[in-house]
């Protein structure tokens, strides 16, 4: 006990003999644990290890031990990690299966069917089907005390949020992010940075300075909205998915601080509130620059087509004979 003593936290992962298990650390030896360290009990067996070991829940997975010593003794913890990440993956690869199979080329963001068809199938219809199957395993492993529907209401517009925010992001900015800051002229630069620092002031002014209580305002949520429309309209689809992705960072830092207007409610209800205002002005504003993209480029197509045609144009119709050629 005096050398785990002498670590922050301690891991115990040991599969023990029922018939002759060790016990390393008593309830008296928790004495010489500094405050804020942390036991944490894979195993989770009573009796066996840690003599304060007790199963705890994902609803209060932490219980203090001693002196200030955290103790975390959820079951199956590393079998609920493998769960989630077998979810993740699925629905990540049932989404870009669809989205590869409806669309010839590279998914750009950059039309309305583009962004309708990552919308049907990546954001709502993946998520849909795989929070039933993460539920339901859930549920069965009793892993939470909640119902399915409360378990599948929890996943699905997280799942869906993610993937609506973080996936526009990451593409577009792999995919064209090194082209975008060298092609960029300085004034391109100078708009930027200011659309950029407009949206980080306002965001942690509405989401991070109000106090959770009566006084919150809630229509101040809508203030980052013109920022928002500003980088949809100039900047395109990378434009708007990252400033969605700011936004939508700033106010979850801020609702899990117990500040700003998604903070006033019990935790479920802060959680599915933020959930559904961020899937609910992303949804419009990657549509709006998509359409904003796809105007600007047939405009551009357009524009090439009169230049190449025009001369020949005013060439043949000086001809004598009038002949078209």
């Amino acid at each position: 006990a005096a050398f785990l003593a002498g670590h922050d936290i301690v891991v115990n992962c040991v599969l023990q003999d029922t018939d002759a298990p060790l016990m390393f650390v008593s309830n008296a030896e928790l004495a010489a644990f500094a405050p804020g360290s942390l036991l944490v009990d894979v195993s989770c067996d009573l009796g066996m290890g840690f003599e304060c070991a007790q199963p705890t829940s994902f609803e209060r997975p932490m219980l203090t031990v001693g002196d200030g010593v955290a103790y975390y003794g959820v079951d199956h913890s590393p079998a609920y990690l493998w769960n989630s990440a077998t979810w993740g993956i699925s629905e990540a690869l049932i989404g870009a299966f669809c989205v590869r199979y409806f669309i010839d080329g590279p998914l750009r963001f950059d039309s309305f069917r583009d962004v309708g068809v990552f919308t049907i199938f990546a954001v709502i219809f993946s998520p849909f089907v795989t929070s039933f199957l993460d539920a339901g395993f859930v549920v069965l492993n009793e892993w939470r005390q909640d119902n399915f529907w409360q378990v599948w209401r929890m996943r699905f517009p997280a799942n869906a949020l993610v993937t609506l925010t973080l996936v526009p992001a990451i593409v577009l900015w792999i995919r064209n992010g090194v082209a975008w800051l060298r092609h960029a002229s300085l004034q391109r630069y100078v708009e930027a940075y200011l659309l950029i620092s407009s949206l980080l002031i306002v965001s942690f002014l509405v989401f991070s300075r109000q106090n959770a209580g009566p006084d919150t305002v809630p229509a101040l949520v809508y203030i980052p909205l013109p920022f928002l429309l500003w980088a949809a309209m100039r900047f395109g689809p990378g434009g708007v998915s990252t400033a969605l992705l700011v936004v939508a960072l700033l106010s979850t830092w801020g609702a899990t601080q117990g500040r700003g207007p998604f903070a006033t409610s019990s935790s479920d209800q802060n959680v599915l509130s933020l959930q559904l205002f961020l899937i609910a002005i992303s949804l419009p504003l990657t549509f709006l620059a998509a359409l904003v993209e796809e105007r600007r480029e047939s405009e551009q197509n357009f524009r090439g087509l009169v230049e190449t045609t025009g001369p020949t144009s005013r060439q043949t119709s000086r001809l004598p004979d009038r002949t078209m050629v």
